[in-house]
């Protein structure tokens, strides 16, 4: 499938064909040029009465799209920064369980005390409950 390549103001023109508009094609072409068509047609899809012409619908403006992609951008960044933050959970409970597991008490996670730590006791089922006392938030 060999499509053309256009430019940007051939992108506005061709979007204006279809039935898109636009209240400011300056800032449009702004905004395509450094997202990129294919980057905005997930957005705009639904928003075609026909996806084989890929005629608009009527009241469809260019600044309605990229508000849904501005939308979406910010959701993503508080997504992720959210799944950071688990990540960084997980991964020090993890070390914790290696470091207990591995290496008795020598650890900077205080899970039990010194004195059940100094038993040395490294049958599965203690180190089983340590573990366990871990992964409790």
């Amino acid at each position: 499938m060999n499509k053309p390549a256009y430019t940007v103001t051939e992108q506005i023109a061709l979007l204006r064909q279809r039935g898109m508009l636009f209240h400011d094609e300056k800032q449009a072409y702004t905004r395509l040029k450094s997202i990129g068509y294919y980057r905005l047609k997930g957005y705009w899809w639904d928003t075609q009465r026909d996806t084989i012409s890929h005629l608009f619908q009527s009241d469809v403006y260019f600044e309605d799209i990229i508000e849904r992609y501005d939308f979406d951008r910010k959701l993503r960044l508080i997504l992720f920064g959210g799944i950071e933050q688990i990540e960084i959970a997980l991964r020090t409970k993890l070390i914790c369980i290696c470091m207990i597991v591995g290496q008795g008490c020598k650890v900077g996670c205080k899970v039990m005390s010194e004195d059940a730590c100094t038993q040395g006791d490294t049958s599965p089922s203690y180190q089983g409950k340590r573990i366990k006392n871990i992964l409790r938030v």
